[in-house]
């Protein structure tokens, strides 16, 4: 979900901004700045949560506050649910590492070529 939703809505970003919340593009940039920071804080932890209770569990229970946070992007009447609403979507982010663990544990050297392949993804549209 997160490799998907993520990105989806920012080409359209700075418009709709203005057009349909009333925001400016340095509210925009607040979104954007707000999610990654909260991607940033939570991948190592729910990394570290995912150990304890199981991976399957880390990941339904993070796939579950991704989709009622998108949900909640969908719905929202203002500017600072967009806000709260990436927020949320960006502390469940932290779900690529759970899964990629996951992935490692229940697979043999084709799973990890897999695994892998996220971070190609990622480091392909920097270069």
């Amino acid at each position: 979900m997160h490799l998907f939703g993520g990105d989806g809505g920012r080409p359209a970003g700075p418009a709709l901004s203005g057009a349909i919340y009333g925001g400016s593009p340095l509210v925009l940039g607040i979104v954007i700045a707000a999610e990654a920071v909260a991607q940033f804080t939570s991948a190592p932890v729910v990394g570290q949560l995912s150990d304890r209770p199981g991976h399957k569990r880390v990941l339904m229970a993070s796939q579950i506050l991704a989709a009622a946070s998108l949900l909640l992007l969908a719905l929202v009447p203002a500017v600072v649910f967009v806000l709260i609403a990436r927020v949320m979507f960006g502390l469940t982010a932290g779900n690529v590492s759970a899964s990629t663990a996951y992935i490692a544990d229940h697979t043999d050297a084709a799973g990890y070529l897999m695994a892998g392949s996220g971070h190609g993804g990622i480091m392909g549209a920097g270069l």
